[in-house]
């Protein structure tokens, strides 16, 4: 069914798939958002298990731990919420809903993207700051989440020395753009018809980013790797990274565009 594109159409679209995309997301989305305190309990457990009673949580390794935890809700969720529309019964009432394609596209993506992230990021940060309030004592200084944002933030530094923007090494704990993570996800959803996309998707992204690290790291050992080092070119580097994974996005999501233009069984 035809329907006007405009932004009264597009409201009323957009709240029944947000109502539909919350209600088959919540569960993946409290599971993983709550993390925070499943990974107190087990520190807790595992000092009660020691005799220890000065156990204290490592914030850098768990940093870690909670960015791979984001990494895969971001790619994960989309799937969860549109990765049925390519089945006969999901992907029919997706052709017949009252709305154009570029409403249901358009929202599709503001939900997986943005809201559904963003979402994920409200309750994890809730979850692992109360847990600091909490016990600020098992803590070596900031919350495990708090210490990693405070590394990403300092993305450039001006080294007045060289008189040239640097960049701080601290970003690269935040290595993926999650609305680029989410874009993968939502392309996955669709790219794939049958079987178990979140591990195709999954195996996929896997397999692509070792793909580009060999390829990068060849490049480097042909024109020297020490060069790249140097504080002028991490900084192209940097730049390079983040502009190479908005195109990727781009390209994911006009993939995605096109794909449900047409919806084939």
């Amino acid at each position: 069914m035809k329907a006007k594109c405009n932004l009264k159409n597009f409201g009323r679209y957009f709240l029944h798939d947000l109502k539909e995309a919350l209600s088959k997301s919540w569960p993946i989305t409290l599971t993983m958002a709550m993390y925070p305190v499943l990974n107190f309990l087990i520190y807790a457990y595992i000092g009660y298990l020691q005799q220890d009673p000065y156990w204290l949580i490592d914030t850098y390794s768990i940093s870690w731990i909670y960015e791979g935890i984001a990494i895969l809700y971001f790619l994960f969720v989309p799937i969860t919420c549109y990765g049925r529309y390519t089945e006969k019964t999901e992907g029919a009432g997706f052709i017949l809903l009252p709305s154009s394609h570029t409403t249901r596209f358009a929202s599709m993506a503001v939900i997986s993207v943005i809201i559904l992230p963003v979402i994920f990021i409200v309750i994890f940060m809730t979850a692992d700051y109360m847990i600091f309030l909490a016990a600020p004592e098992r803590f070596a200084n900031e919350t495990p989440l708090l210490n990693k944002i405070s590394a990403d933030l300092k993305f450039f530094t001006f080294d007045r020395k060289l008189h040239a923007m640097t960049v701080n090494f601290g970003f690269m704990s935040g290595l993926f753009i999650p609305f680029m993570v989410s874009s993968a996800g939502l392309c996955g959803a669709w790219l794939y018809r049958k079987g178990n996309k979140h591990a195709k998707t999954f195996l996929t992204c896997a397999l692509s980013f070792i793909t580009l690290m060999a390829i990068l790291i060849l490049i480097a050992e042909k024109t020297g790797s020490a060069r790249w080092f140097i504080p002028e070119n991490v900084g192209i580097m940097a730049i390079s990274w983040v502009i190479f994974q908005i195109f990727c996005a781009i390209c994911c999501l006009g993939y995605v565009y096109l794909r449900t233009k047409k919806i084939e069984f």
